[in-house]
């Protein structure tokens, strides 16, 4: 679930095995000339997947290299919720979440 203030910023989630949870996010808010405005600070909350820890997270969304971000995991109600925030996006990003059996 994006927080915030980022409502032309849409994500969806993809698990790969027990090892990796990919995040896919796409900046809409582009003109049909072409014209981006970039977002910026997408804090995001992630459900962890049940019995698996979060080992590491990278992510791109920028053109460039992808950056280890810091992230927070805090328990809600019996769900371990993921608290991040990628840093900027421009048309399309993705997260890697690595995974690790509890």
């Amino acid at each position: 679930m994006i927080v915030g203030d980022n409502k032309f910023v849409e994500m969806s989630a993809m698990k790969k095995n027990n090892e990796h949870l990919l995040i896919h996010l796409v900046n809409y808010n582009v003109t049909v000339d072409g014209d981006i405005t970039p977002a910026k600070d997408i804090k995001m909350q992630i459900a962890v997947p049940k019995g698996l820890l979060v080992k590491n997270i990278t992510y791109g969304g920028e053109l460039k290299e992808m950056q280890k971000l810091k992230y927070d995991i805090r328990e809600k109600d019996g769900i371990s919720l993921m608290t991040v925030t990628f840093p900027g996006l421009n048309i399309y990003g993705l997260a890697k979440i690595e995974l690790e059996q509890n």
